[in-house]
């Protein structure tokens, strides 16, 4: 069971100002191109939770800017799919100015193959101009898209680094005209610094999948950047998550870690699904680890002791729903601002707290904005 609590304070995690580029003056009210509607695709490499968040974030800042006429969007079967959003969305958004292309979606579904096919296809797209935006969703997309094989404006969505990744050049350029990626530089530093301040840890368990890809989603070497400064040991699990039965994997090296660690550090993997993360968390509880997740207040509701969250990213789909008014009005995707910090607020599980013996500071009470009494699947 989940309850809000309105005691909100301000505190340091709190997000900071935008900060100002070159472009940033550009509008951001509704303008229609001169002969049709502003055509939009999407590409992701698969389903996942946070794909499906940032669009209807994104969405919901379109209509906050009046680019998409209010609408009651659909009760989605599971929290992770795009494609049934993305086709209603198709024929159901009702705008004067922009249209989500039916046939202009993509997803890759986590295989490197499809991937490289997916990849031509769409470039093929691009260089016809039968589009005039793409939403790129993650790591994959945005390494497929970030590129001067076209020059069709592209917005990079829910990159865990995009730095790292090498998707763009740094947090200040994109370093091609045409791409923006949303960037949150600060943003692993704050989460492990406030865990550490909780927990004084000396070994962080990490799992993570040993490529660059899965390097970048964990940002491992932000948290080597970290542990260093804070004098604390880092054990890897490693392995490659996508493979056959990635989610086997990736529980096997929780239950390697669990005797050898004092807390746990939940990174991004997208081979992770929901249903699989009883088991994931079940020797976290049995060895009684505190735990953070990297990701959010869905593994939190699951049984990780906290996370930071955020508002149903209403906040970030306002930033990239500014971000493509100011391109359809003339700016240089390149010369916007790319830094944008999660409104970052806190969740806990008072239930994990019980049953790991561990007593969460007075202080992180006071920043709490979700806690959840219960595990959403028991786990014994």
């Amino acid at each position: 069971m989940k309850y809000v609590s309105y005691l909100l304070v301000l505190w340091s995690l709190t997000v900071t100002a935008w900060a100002t580029g070159d472009h940033d003056h550009f509008s951001t009210a509704p303008y229609r191109h001169s002969d049709h509607k502003w055509r939009i695709g999407y590409l992701q490499g698969g389903d996942y939770l946070h794909y499906q968040t940032n669009l209807i974030g994104f969405v919901k800042g379109l209509i906050e800017l009046g680019w998409v006429k209010p609408l009651t969007l659909p009760t989605l079967a599971t929290p992770q799919e795009t494609q049934p959003l993305w086709q209603w969305l198709s024929q159901h958004a009702n705008s004067d100015y922009i249209e989500f292309v039916a046939d202009a979606y993509w997803s890759a579904d986590w295989d490197g193959d499809k991937r490289q096919q997916l990849k031509q296809t769409v470039l093929a797209r691009l260089q016809h101009h039968e589009l005039d935006l793409m939403l790129a969703l993650g790591t994959w997309a945005g390494q497929d898209l970030a590129n001067n094989e076209h020059q069709v404006p592209t917005m990079v969505l829910s990159i865990a680094d995009a730095v790292a990744s090498g998707v763009v050049e740094s947090a200040t350029d994109s370093g091609f005209e045409h791409v923006h990626a949303r960037v949150d530089s600060s943003r692993y530093e704050k989460q492990l610094r406030l865990f550490h301040r909780v927990v004084k840890f000396k070994t962080l368990g990490v799992v993570y999948e040993d490529t660059v890809i899965g390097r970048s989603y964990a940002g491992l070497s932000r948290i080597e950047a970290i542990a260093k400064q804070l004098g604390f040991t880092i054990k890897g699990c490693q392995g490659e998550f996508h493979q056959d039965n990635p989610q086997q994997r990736v529980i096997a090296c929780y239950q390697q870690l669990a005797p050898q660690v004092d807390a746990f550090y939940l990174t991004y993997n997208v081979g992770v699904k929901v249903q699989a993360l009883p088991a994931l968390i079940a020797p976290i509880l049995q060895y009684k680890r505190p735990s953070f997740s990297q990701s959010g207040q869905r593994e939190v509701e699951h049984g990780v002791l906290m996370s930071m969250t955020d508002a149903n990213y209403e906040e970030v789909g306002l930033f990239h729903a500014s971000t493509m008014a100011k391109i359809f009005n003339g700016a240089t995707p390149r010369l916007l601002n790319q830094e944008f910090p999660n409104p970052y607020r806190l969740a806990i599980n008072l239930e994990t707290e019980r049953r790991i013996g561990f007593t969460l500071p007075a202080f992180i009470l006071m920043m709490v904005d979700e806690v959840y009494t219960d595990l959403a699947v028991p786990i014994d």
